[in-house]
């Protein structure tokens, strides 16, 4: 079967769902999921994204970063990942709750590990794909496709507190809402690297 042939299949089984199952249930994930699970943690920004059919013919989403930090995994300072779906031609494959990226947005991403023919996806869709963005008094904070709403639940709230940014995650422990909204950069990153010093991970390295 040609690779035509191939992505005209995948097009028709789509197709082919009924509406009602375009509503995807995606299981909520909080961050200490998200670190254990992924096979790659990093900031970056989106270079390019470039929709295909690849070598089994199946369409899929080239997107290459700029990569300014990484946690988990190993990476030098640019990086493609390789998505299900996307639009080549006529052609269209859609994987509902996958995130899509934009050149020039800055993200921090948690990566499944890649699978034998290439391809990951974020941990949780779009649950583990954070847009950072400048707070208009200049602060730096991150919010994934899902506004935080499981990030932090269920935590274990005693081990998250350190002596780095430990007033801001006190706060956010006994906000009202601690599970919804945008967060602090700053936070978050802590919380990652505790995370990961308790798995015995690495911790944040900065890329040139």
């Amino acid at each position: 079967m040609n690779r035509i042939a191939v992505c005209t299949l995948l097009i028709g089984i789509i197709c082919a769902v009924p509406a009602t199952a375009s509503a995807v249930q995606v299981l909520p994930v909080n961050l200490e999921e998200l670190v254990e699970k992924a096979g790659l943690i990093f900031e970056g920004t989106c270079m390019s994204v470039d929709s295909r059919p690849d070598e089994q013919g199946i369409i899929a989403t080239y997107t290459t970063f700029n990569v300014h930090q990484t946690w988990k995994g190993e990476v030098s300072t640019t990086i493609t990942i390789k998505t299900y779906g996307g639009r080549y031609g006529s052609l269209k494959m859609t994987v509902p709750g996958m995130p899509a990226f934009k050149p020039g947005e800055q993200v921090f991403l948690f990566l499944h590990p890649t699978s034998e023919i290439g391809f990951t996806s974020p941990i949780g869709m779009g649950q583990g794909r954070f847009k950072i963005f400048i707070t208009p008094d200049g602060g730096k904070k991150l919010v994934n496709d899902d506004n935080n709403r499981h990030l932090f639940r269920n935590l274990d709230w005693e081990h998250m507190e350190g002596s780095a940014d430990r007033n801001s995650i006190s706060q956010l422990r006994m906000s009202r809402e601690p599970s919804a909204g945008p967060v602090g950069y700053d936070v978050l990153k802590h919380l990652v690297e505790v995370l990961l010093q308790r798995s015995g991970g690495r911790i944040g390295r900065n890329l040139p």
